[in-house]
């Protein structure tokens, strides 16, 4: 359970109300735009603001704006409310900036808090709306504990790398990345708790002031907030930037939470700018006063926060894969030899890393779409923040080598079976270590830890999701259990799910279903299921899977869903889904689908399930298309382009229960009238309830791992 921030933590950011003086500073090469700072917006609970949003409460009001927790009317959706101090721009800034927030509008990754919508006020105020959330600032965090211990900063940066990595792949970059723009959400999973990473503004930097600086507020003595601190060198002289100055953003804030205090501060904003143009910043041991890091971190750091653009990491893809090959390595080293102190010894730990891309080298990511939640806010404004899923795409990964460091061997496996049976009173028994190895999921009941003896009826169907900690220490922990033990092996999100654990699959003659979501699953590693005859169900969304390497796998007949999410070349596997006899549901979240996909995709005459969100290309033409799909009954256009004139293809569509409607049909009026058009549809924004409906499985499965 997380808990609600105050309105007050420190790292509120300081608003001035000049006009600006004409400088950018935020790097775009054109003058700042926000033209006048008014008072703040008064909303009473329970009026009903825009036509459709019911104002529930005030959650916090800073220098840039006021947050509101509000109701659609129509959906029932909760939803946060931003409200900007500032008037309307002149009408060419105010559409450039509709230009770049429509950019970042199709965003839609799990550690982006995504604006769902924007626009003007009355009074012309400019406006966005985000899901209402819950959690605390990274600023907040290094202020309650001084600074965050080392493989803590390691989990939250991987995940800021793969946000920022599919935001800038998607053309946005964010300008203002700050440790008070990064969310940690603690959340619940499996009995555990783990920390989920928000990232805040991204795409509407320019319009929340983010570039606003004048004379006053650049030469004025005394403590510096917020963006200056923050700043890449090239965006201190107002120079064009591009998506190497948020890496160098990121390096700052990674940098401030090792050691407590950002690289630069100097007595003035301008002096602090001055500062990130001109002087080395010291290492994390010098800045700590003395704590040691591991080699290899102080590596990575010192290249984010390279002063030369193109000295830094190219992608932050490359630093995704560095962090997670580091502190795949500082677990080997913990289970060597005992746990790592915070600091992580490095005295004779003399790392060798190649200069040239990714300090361990890799590929870029693709895309990753998922249902995402999102709130909005700016300086001084408390955040809240509803629980989300993770989201990462995986690339390849070279080790590190570690020269003084004996190797940390694999333990052999006895070839002696978890299970056995005991048929007095048919059940499977499993004769687990004494330590958990992961857990059972069930279909119709809770899952339960796999540790000592457990006993599971031999006619239930077993899923099956291990540890981190189990993967690592035995990569072929999957052949210990017998061919027909499991019905699902749920890796999603599981670092050690590599290609030598994926090959421990290859006897499970039993699986019924693989969710190997946010992965390293890749193309290479298809071969290992082509031996599974009973697999129907795959989500392989999020890896580093590709459209050429679905379109070449033997058991493509087999499937009755397919999960394939923010992959490449799509369009190559859709080719072959002609062949696909028995595909009941297809989901292709931001898969960078256009209408001619829609039409090679109404070939699958047994579709019930559809869903094409996040595909900005997808018009009314292309739900025409799906109208060849009588058996539908279940489709997904949340994200998409369609609006209110295909509503006359909806009406073809006999068995559909379930609609996921674009932005542009969410109005009290459209919502209204789709309603009276489509009695019987269920409509819904935003992340669907259910993954997989059970009328796509060709067995009973009602459970987690789907």
């Amino acid at each position: 359970m997380t808990e609600r921030p105050s309105t007050n933590q420190g790292n509120e950011e300081k608003s001035e109300g000049e006009k600006p003086n004409g400088s950018d500073f935020g790097g775009t090469g054109s003058s700042t735009w926000i033209e006048e700072t008014i008072t703040p917006v008064v909303l009473e609970p329970g009026s009903v603001v825009l036509d459709r949003y019911k104002v529930v409460e005030l959650v916090g009001v800073g220098g840039v704006g006021s947050v509101f927790r509000v109701t659609h009317v129509h959906l029932g959706t909760v939803f946060a409310l931003k409200c900007l101090n500032k008037e309307q721009p002149k009408d060419h800034t105010w559409r450039r900036f509709q230009n770049e927030a429509k950019a970042a509008h199709i965003l839609d990754h799990p550690s982006l808090i995504k604006v769902h919508d924007f626009g003007l006020m009355p009074g012309r105020r400019p406006y966005f709306v985000m899901d209402f959330v819950e959690g605390t600032t990274l600023a907040e965090e290094i202020q309650r504990l001084g600074r965050l211990p080392v493989k803590r900063c390691i989990r939250i940066f991987i995940q800021v790398a793969f946000a920022i990595a599919y935001a800038h792949e998607n053309g946005v970059i964010h300008r203002d990345l700050k440790s008070s723009n990064i969310m940690v959400v603690k959340s619940e999973k499996d009995g555990a708790e783990e920390e989920i990473v928000k990232i805040v503004d991204f795409g509407i930097a320019k319009l929340t002031g983010a570039d606003e600086f004048n004379q006053q507020t650049l030469t004025k003595t005394g403590e510096i907030f917020g963006s200056p601190l923050f700043m890449s060198p090239e965006q201190c002289m107002g120079l064009v930037v591009d998506t190497r100055s948020d890496l160098y953003s990121l390096g700052c804030m990674f940098y401030e939470a090792l050691t407590g205090a950002p690289p630069f501060i100097g007595e003035s904003a301008l002096a602090t700018m001055m500062k990130h143009q001109s002087e080395p910043p010291l290492s994390l041991k010098e800045a700590s006063l003395g704590i040691d890091f591991p080699v290899e971190l102080e590596r990575i750091v010192a290249k984010l926060l390279e002063k030369e653009p193109s000295n830094r990491y190219q992608n932050a893809s490359l630093l995704a894969q560095d962090l997670i090959q580091l502190e795949s390595q500082l677990k080997y080293d913990s289970a060597a030899s005992g746990t790592i102190s915070d600091g992580a010894r490095s005295g004779n730990r003399a790392a060798y890393f190649p200069k040239e891309k990714s300090i361990f080298a890799g590929n870029p990511i693709g895309q990753g779409i998922i249902g995402a939640v999102a709130f909005l806010a700016g300086m001084g404004v408390s955040f809240m923040l509803l629980q989300g899923e993770l989201d990462a795409e995986r690339a390849r990964k070279r080790p590190i080598i570690i020269e003084s460091q004996p190797r940390v061997s694999t333990p052999t496996l006895d070839e002696k079976p978890f299970s056995r049976i005991d048929h007095v009173t048919k059940e499977r028994v499993f004769a687990f270590p004494k330590t958990p190895i992961g857990a059972f999921l069930f279909s119709d009941k809770p899952g339960i830890n796999c540790i000592g003896e457990v006993r599971v009826p031999y006619d239930q169907l077993i899923g099956f999701n291990p540890t981190y900690d189990a993967l690592a220490k035995n990569p072929l922990l999957l052949k210990k259990f017998a061919p027909n033990d499991l019905a699902l092996v749920f890796m999603s999100r599981n670092d050690m799910a590599v290609s030598k654990v994926f090959a421990g699959l290859t006897h499970l003659t039993g699986l019924k279903a693989l969710n190997v979501k946010f992965s390293d699953f890749n193309d290479s590693d298809l071969k290992y299921l082509d031996s599974l005859p009973n697999v129907s169900y795959l989500n392989v969304s999020m890896t580093t899977i590709t459209g050429n390497g679905l379109a070449g796998m033997k058991f493509l007949p087999k499937l009755t869903s397919l999960h394939a999410g923010g992959i490449q070349n799509i369009e190559t596997f859709l080719e072959r889904i002609e062949e696909m006899p028995r595909i009941y549901q297809l989901s292709l979240h931001g898969d960078r689908l256009t209408d001619e996909s829609l039409k090679q995709i109404s070939k699958a005459r047994t579709m019930r399930a559809l869903s094409v969100a996040q595909n900005m290309n997808i018009t009314n033409e292309g739900v025409k298309h799906l109208t060849k799909l009588k058996d539908l009954r279940y489709l997904d256009l949340c994200g998409t382009s369609a609006d209110m004139n295909c509503i006359d293809s909806l009406k073809q569509f006999p068995k559909l229960k379930e609609l996921g409607i674009s932005a542009s049909m969410t109005s009290k009026s459209a919502v209204m009238t789709l309603r009276k058009a489509l009695p019987k549809i269920k409509l819904f924004a935003g992340s669907p309830e259910s993954n997989t409906p059970p009328y796509c499985l060709d067995f009973d499965w009602k459970g987690e791992g789907l």
